[in-house]
């Protein structure tokens, strides 16, 4: 049996013009991260890592 549970541990705002994103995870424990982009007037673009 699996249990999926969860909590927010990295949420930033980027401005229009930039196109890349870099995060250093490496101090996060080892683990499945769900995250999700999402833009104006765009539907969320979820995936995980």
């Amino acid at each position: 049996m699996a249990f999926l549970s969860g909590k927010k541990v990295f949420e930033k705002e980027i401005i229009r013009e930039q196109n890349t994103l870099e995060m250093d995870v490496s101090k996060w424990p080892a683990g499945l991260y769900y995250f999700r982009l999402v833009g104006a007037g765009s539907e969320p673009a979820p995936t995980s890592i």
